[in-house]
């Protein structure tokens, strides 16, 4: 196993994203050589004095960008060559040891839509506090989808809520459904979240 201890570049980019660059510049200079064995991730926190999710992002980054290949139970270790990749399309086993949403599909129109965003009039609404039910047009669109998509003609965009995630939306259904004390039934292998609000 490889007691690799980067040097930190400096400069006013996140850690994680200097710890890359340390990997990059280690493989290019050949301080560290393909097939060898990175340090685990708790390891080289310790030994930074770096949390662990900041080094956990930086091995997911390095390995989106193709410097290593991590494999569940033995490791990560510097793929040969260094170079980049994209990641995302390449046609293999889905990681799920992260909860990191897949970016391939995206890419292609990622810089468009984004362009399209700033020239937008309204974006400044989106920086402050949204509504408590969120705002219509994004309830508007909701409803347009599900009658589209999902075959629900007669979705009420009224009667819909915009929440700020899956764990907002549960607390929602439990609290409409459920008084405290109440029993909620699920699957054993249930979203750990589902069971927290429980």
């Amino acid at each position: 196993m490889s007691v690799w201890s980067p040097v930190l570049p400096a400069g006013d980019a996140p850690i994680y994203e200097r710890l890359v660059e340390a990997l990059r510049a280690d493989i290019a200079s050949g301080a560290l050589g393909a097939g060898e064995r990175l340090p685990p991730q708790r390891d080289l926190a310790h030994r930074l004095g770096l949390g662990l999710g900041t080094v956990t992002r930086a091995y997911v980054e390095a390995e989106k960008a193709g410097l290593v290949e991590a494999h569940v139970g033995r490791g990560s270790y510097v793929r040969g060559g260094g170079a980049l990749r994209s990641g995302s399309d390449e046609a293999g086993p889905v990681n799920l040891a992260q909860n990191i949403a897949p970016s391939g599909p995206a890419q292609a129109r990622l810089a468009e839509a984004l362009n399209r965003l700033r020239r937008r009039g309204d974006l400044s609404e989106a920086l402050g506090y949204a509504p408590a039910a969120g705002f219509e047009r994004q309830r508007q669109a909701g409803a347009a989808w599900l009658a589209r998509a999902g075959g629900l003609a007669t979705a009420d965009w009224t009667r819909m809520i915009c929440t700020a995630g899956a764990q907002q939306a549960l607390a929602l259904a439990f609290e409409a459904v459920a008084r405290p004390g109440d029993a909620i039934l699920c699957e054993a292998s249930t979203f750990h979240g589902a069971r927290a609000l429980a």
